[in-house]
């Protein structure tokens, strides 16, 4: 079978409004292009926030341990659990796709995700991703929780983390957006349509056999095996 995650299908999505042409598409679904400087910068502030110890020089210090105490697992009597991986299979009428899924922190029927942005803010990007509707039906909860980091925009100057330790400066956010998703505004038929356009695409490009679940060899994810 086929698998595919959370934002492969909002790759796919852009691709479809027009916002990325089809080799773009191509190069994310199979993970050629290295990460942008502010997709590193997300994933050093989530890990930050997992793990208390480690060291951390980008950010700064009474913010980053503020968070801490408020989303840190090991500082909240180990509620929740940091990088939840599941995965399941979606029925679709051309066959069946393995989706998956990460979890920032799951905690009891809640997911909550951990996002960076940079400049502006912008609230629809977060509903009109597919991504808390894959949350919602893979992990069984009710609601899926952003809790979105708005740093002012990076300097061009700056390529790399070592860049950014450089300066001296840690990087602070201005603000911080809490907002949720609940199980009620799931739409299924739209979920099952959009992984069954990109299984199409899939398929039709050939990159099917570089897109393959290996059940016997993943040791990465839960498998939940079928979900309705």
């Amino acid at each position: 079978m086929i698998k595919v995650s959370a934002s492969n299908l909002d790759s796919y999505l852009k691709y479809i409004h027009g916002a990325i042409n089809e080799d773009m598409l191509i190069v994310s679904l199979l993970s050629y292009s290295e990460p942008s400087l502010k997709m590193q910068i997300g994933t050093e502030f989530h890990s930050s926030i997992e793990d208390i110890h480690k060291p951390c020089k980008i950010f700064n210090p009474s913010q980053l341990q503020a968070v801490r105490e408020q989303y840190s697992s090991a500082l909240n009597n180990n509620a929740g659990v940091h990088e939840m991986k599941v995965r399941g299979i979606i029925d679709i009428p051309s066959g069946q796709l393995v989706l998956t899924g990460m979890a920032d922190l799951l905690n009891g029927l809640k997911v909550v995700e951990f996002k960076t942005t940079f400049g502006s803010f912008d609230i629809d990007r977060y509903f009109e991703s597919i991504q808390w509707q894959v949350y919602l039906h893979l992990f069984g909860t009710d609601v899926v929780e952003y809790v979105v980091f708005q740093f002012p925009s990076i300097p061009t100057a700056l390529k790399t983390l070592q860049d950014i330790e450089n300066t001296g400066k840690p990087l602070e956010f201005t603000d911080k957006h809490v907002f949720s998703m609940h199980k009620s505004m799931l739409d299924t038929q739209y979920l099952r349509s959009v992984c069954a356009g990109l299984y199409d695409f899939i398929k039709l490009r050939g990159i099917e056999s570089q897109m393959t679940y290996d059940k016997e060899n993943d040791t990465s994810a839960v498998f939940i095996g079928d979900f309705v």
